[in-house]
């Protein structure tokens, strides 16, 4: 692994030397420190202190500086239009995106650094310094980290640079030979017919610090797409409603075909208001009829009827056909006999890409993205105010930006898959922040994992301290019996089928002491590749002995000792394949450490040496062979 101090000398930027946070200089500071008597620590201390202020201070006027000069290249370019081709400026807006990336870089590094350093700091000094750093990080309007936020209004400006260049001219998607099916509802109301269409949707995490640089390389292909007048991302608060069973989130995980999800959505607000307006959701699966997709109706209420419309009431509808009305008949008769109440909310600022006359591509991100854990209270029962900081058992900042792809007859386009070959993004098949949510502050309550929890212990570990010991899911979908089903799993099937089965390799009935599931760590399966090499490498020591003896032998026991040495080679060759098969089926299936113990192996190799070599001092009391060893007599 690439140690920090050698990550940031490779990242930093030509030209802009000796403005990073001097990450070696301040470690070297610490071990100093560490290592100098306990009356010297106080004033070791204190020039540590003021080293990283030194460092912050560097660091936040360089940043300032750079993020002036990008806003100033930007505005007087609008000033005068007629100065540049079409060619100057997509060639400027290129340059600009260029400069967005560099920046977000360079915030990145120096917060990592900081991060880092006063997290080593705390630990070897054992004086706490991280938390009251990074929130100040956080708030100061004169941090480089708060500062950093101004750049996503760049990205507005290098979109508006690229539709100066005519970049958006004339695009075009690519369509589907036939058609998806699209569900239709007759809104008399309006005077015409309103579609509700079928979508596919793919979903992709990438990390925080890499959203700009998305961002700009979206808008080098797709333009903005505003909702409303402002170009401000909206907040797009969403509260979810289930009951104790979590019957919502089971069949939604399952994906039984017909199950349904009901959600309250705001647009632009961080608490409900009196003269809000609120929209109703409901999302049903189709496993059967559209392929594993799903359809959104909606109806839209006044936020003050909330509340009313949760008891399974009937609320004033705002902008109502005849399909919203029964429509909302359906979701309070819904939410009356199943008893679903507020239970996780989820909050994120979302950019949209759109050609704005064709919806059929539509590419939305969400970053900032938050999960709340809701009761009841005072006031706006349904929705809680955090206007305070929130504890941790309440609130979780999800560790991902979340990238979704929209299609309707039409494909994914070519440059977007080159985002993924770059390992931009990473795609997550069915990942939903609902699920995730009810993880979060309910796992105790739900007998299932979603599969992307299990697959990143290092991100979503502590959501396996559940007593319940609960099962990951596959992208496919659990069954009904899953558990029963994994855990018969390893005795059905052939050999490589149970090897290479996804679902085996999700098998989490497995447990340790105390009902708690093992945790996966990649490092056993890099353990386990470490101990077959070494277990190989041993092998074929021994048959390459064996080989130069069996040629250059003219004694019996020599000759022997060879042919003994290669048969035990070839055998330890296959045993430690069989090893090592066998453990990467443990480490799949999460299994407890002692079936890891190989009990036999080393027994049985010692008492087969220990046997050669006494059969070769036997037979070395034999007399010469004069045909060379003793194969050839």
């Amino acid at each position: 692994m690439v140690k920090f101090g050698e990550k940031i000398s490779e990242r930093t930027k030509a030209g802009w030397e000796g403005f990073y946070v001097d990450y070696e200089t301040l470690k070297q500071m610490l071990y100093m420190i560490a290592s100098a008597p306990p009356l010297e620590h106080a004033q070791g201390e204190y020039r540590f202190k003021k080293a990283v202020e030194a460092q912050l201070n560097q660091v936040n006027i360089f940043f300032d500086e750079r993020l002036k000069k990008l806003e100033e290249s930007l505005n007087p370019l609008f000033a005068k239009p007629q100065t540049l081709t079409k060619e100057g400026w997509n060639g400027t807006a290129d340059e600009r995106a260029q400069n967005v990336i560099e920046l977000e870089e360079y915030a990145y590094l120096n917060y990592e650094a900081f991060r880092k350093i006063l997290k080593k700091h705390d630990k070897m000094l054992e004086v706490a310094m991280l938390n009251s750093f990074m929130i100040d990080l956080d708030h100061n309007e004169a941090s480089f980290w708060k500062k950093s936020r101004r750049l996503r209004a760049c990205v507005d400006s290098v979109s508006a640079l690229y539709e100066r260049g005519g970049r958006y001219e004339n695009l075009a998607v690519v369509s589907l030979a036939e058609p998806q099916a699209v569900n239709e509802m007759q809104d008399y109301s309006e005077g015409g017919v309103k579609k509700s269409f079928i979508r596919k949707n793919h979903k992709f995490w990438l990390p925080r610090h890499k959203l700009l640089h998305l961002l700009v390389k979206l808008a080098a292909h797709l333009p903005l797409y505003y909702f409303s007048n402002t170009a401000e991302d909206p907040m797009t608060t969403s509260v979810y409603l289930d009951n104790d069973a979590s019957v919502m989130y089971a069949k939604r995980l399952r994906r039984d075909d017909g199950a349904t999800l009901i959600r309250y959505r705001v647009y632009g607000a961080n608490r409900p208001s009196q003269d809000g307006t609120c929209f109703v959701e409901r999302k049903t699966h189709y496993e059967k009829v559209y392929g594993g997709t799903s359809k959104k109706e909606r109806f839209q209420i006044q936020e003050t009827d909330v509340d009313r419309s949760m008891e399974g009431e009937h609320a004033t509808l705002l902008n109502a056909g005849k399909s919203d009305e029964q429509l909302q008949t359906e979701v309070a008769e819904e939410i009356t006999a199943k008893q679903i109440r507020p239970f996780t909310t989820t909050r994120y600022r979302r950019t949209v890409f759109q050609i704005p006359t064709d919806d059929r591509l539509r590419i939305s991100v969400d970053s900032s993205l938050t999960f709340t854990k809701e009761f009841h209270i005072e006031n706006w029962k349904w929705y809680k105010h955090l206007g305070r900081i929130p504890s941790p058992d309440e609130q979780y900042e999800f560790p991902y930006a979340v990238l979704e792809v929209k299609l309707r007859d039409v494909e994914l386009p070519e440059w977007f898959m080159s985002l993924v070959s770059e390992n931009l993004v990473t795609e997550v098949p069915k990942f939903s922040k609902f699920l995730h949510s009810v993880v979060t502050f309910r796992r105790s309550q739900v007998p299932e994992l979603p599969y992307w929890i299990e697959e990143n212990p290092a991100d979503f570990g502590f959501l396996f301290a559940s007593a319940q010991a609960p099962e990951p899911s596959s992208p496919a979908g659990p069954s009904k019996n899953t558990f029963e089903n994994n855990v018969k799993g390893p005795q059905n099937g052939g050999f490589f089928s149970r090897m290479f089965s996804r679902k085996y390799s999700r098998v989490g009935a497995q447990q340790s002491g105390g009902g708690r599931p093992v945790k996966l760590d990649p490092k056993a399966f890099m353990a386990n590749e470490r101990t077959f090499l070494n277990w190989n490498q041993q092998a074929i020591t021994l048959c390459t002995f064996g080989v130069a003896l069996l040629s250059i032998a003219n004694r019996p026991g020599a000759s022997l000792a060879g042919l003994m040495m290669v048969l035990i080679g070839i055998l330890l060759l296959l045993y430690s394949q069989f090893q090592y098969i066998r453990r990467w089926m443990l480490l799949r299936s999460r299994s407890s450490g002692l079936q890891f113990m190989d009990a036999y192996g080393p027994v049985l190799l010692t008492v087969f040496l220990v046997l050669t070599f006494s059969l070769a001092v036997v037979f070395e009391a034999a007399p010469p062979t004069t045909g060379g060893n003793i194969l050839n007599t």
